[in-house]
């Protein structure tokens, strides 16, 4: 069973009125906030890889400790815009199966998700890169990573489009059963396509990094299709389920898909402040309209 943590819960923003109503006819739980004129708070839950993480594992120096995370700006921005108290929590799913498992399987996250009117789902990252241990897609077994690029070289179009098809129904497994959560209530959906650390070659874990100079320019343009038909498949997905898409790909990567990362990055995926601050901005654009009907 995939280990799914929630990882904590802040509030921000205003804090509701209270009015303390002496009257044989005092409003039931469900009717305190429209008698006291106060507006019910946002929930916001975050479904993420790492990227999203609301404070760092301890002693963990790569995940940018003291840092104004993403999650924790988003809230500040939507209490801003709807003068409405937000809550945000983050739970792991290192990829798209495990997301796929927590909104399907796991009890405790499906009550939150059930109360949220923001979902913001943001991992994929992992699996972005064709890796034939999966089973989907290209076969073969992973090699070391020095060893990466021969295997890759073995590759076909038709493999690697039938890996990206399969996660794609993932995805649509996922965007499916949040919705069905939620039942029609209004709510804010968003999805990240997912940035390309494979092509740092500063990055100790990254395809680059792993390969000698003969053969970097294949293997970053492989890592940079890899990415482009990952990011494509997601964002249509992702818009024909309804999710406006926050693109921290071409902000991470640039126009191209070319640029390392490791400007927005702590290390191992998360973000440095820089980091934290672009997806913020990202997701200061995503129309709230449905949290002030």
């Amino acid at each position: 069973m995939t280990e799914v943590i929630i990882m904590n819960r802040w509030k921000i923003g205003v804090a509701a009125a209270v009015v303390v109503l002496t009257s044989a006819c005092s409003p039931s739980p469900e009717n305190t906030a429209e008698a006291s004129g106060a507006a019910e708070g946002i929930d916001i839950v975050v479904i993420d890889d790492g990227i999203g993480s609301l404070e760092p594992p301890a002693g963990d120096q790569n995940s940018c400790p003291g840092c104004d995370r993403w999650p924790t700006q988003f809230a500040e921005h939507v209490t801003q815009a709807t003068g409405r108290e937000t809550t945000v929590a983050s739970y792991r799913a290192e990829g798209v199966p495990e997301a796929r498992e927590l909104v399907s399987g796991d009890a405790a996250a499906r009550d939150v998700l059930t109360d949220a009117e923001v979902i913001v789902v943001a991992t994929g990252a992992f699996n972005s890169l064709p890796d034939p241990d999966t089973g989907i897609g290209c076969p073969g077994e992973l090699p070391p990573p020095s060893e990466y690029s021969d295997w890759a070289r073995t590759t076909t179009p038709t493999c690697l489009a039938e890996g990206v098809r399969t996660y794609g129904l993932l995805y649509d497994a996922v965007f499916a059963e949040i919705k069905k959560l939620r039942s029609g209530k209004p709510t804010v959906y968003v999805t990240m396509t997912v940035p390309n650390y494979n092509i740092d070659v500063a990055g100790p874990d990254s395809l680059l990094g792993s390969v000698d100079g003969e053969q970097r320019a294949w293997a970053k343009q492989f890592a940079v299709d890899a990415n482009e038909r990952w990011n494509a498949m997601l964002e249509e997905r992702a818009v024909a389920a309804g999710f406006a898409v926050a693109d921290v790909y071409h902000a991470y990567n640039g126009p191209d898909g070319g640029v390392p990362a490791g400007h927005f990055d702590a290390g191992g995926g998360h973000p440095n402040q820089a980091g934290h601050d672009a997806i913020a901005a990202l997701l200061a654009t995503v129309d709230l309209v449905a949290l002030k009907d």
